[in-house]
């Protein structure tokens, strides 16, 4: 619901419906993921990214796993070149570092942020997202075919100017 911040969204609760899918290799974890639209922070000189965090319920009856990675960038199409942010490609794609890669905690794409838990930040280190305008996420749901899925109703992004 993006009430409040400046869109035109009125008071529509807008949500992500999304099919689980096998995971690789067809194991019993079932897993899927979403990115969320690019956020500007609205600071020309950047922020710096310091938690990410979700809330909802955990999932029961066996393991379940909510997990982000993080991509931020001076562009707002993830570009790593401005002031004309043209060059090379936007979000993602084969990133696995810098400008518009989605990285996790050892600033790769290897690795994800993994809060412990709904209402338990994730901190972010700040050399991979520091003095960036604009960033966005990508949540990963993961549940063994015993367990009930998570639930995210909200994600939250801290960061200081």
């Amino acid at each position: 619901n993006n009430t409040g911040i400046g869109n035109t969204c009125g008071a529509s609760n807008y949500k992500v419906k999304t099919t689980w899918n096998p995971g690789e290799g067809g194991g019993s974890t079932i897993s899927g993921w979403l990115e969320s639209s690019t956020y500007d922070t609205g600071f020309s000189g950047g922020v710096v990214l310091n938690s990410i965090m979700w809330l909802g319920t955990a999932g029961t009856g066996g393991t379940t796993v909510v997990k982000f990675r993080v991509a931020s960038a001076n562009c707002s199409n993830g570009s790593p070149a401005p002031p004309t942010c043209t060059s090379q490609p936007g979000w993602g794609g084969s990133k696995t570092s810098g400008d518009g890669a989605f990285v996790g905690s050892d600033g790769t794409s290897a690795t994800y942020y993994q809060p412990s838990g709904p209402a338990s930040p994730a901190a972010i280190p700040a050399k991979d997202h520091n003095n960036k305008r604009y960033f966005r996420y990508r949540l990963f749901l993961e549940k063994d075919e015993s367990a009930t899925s998570p639930t995210v109703r909200d994600v939250l992004v801290n960061w200081s100017p």
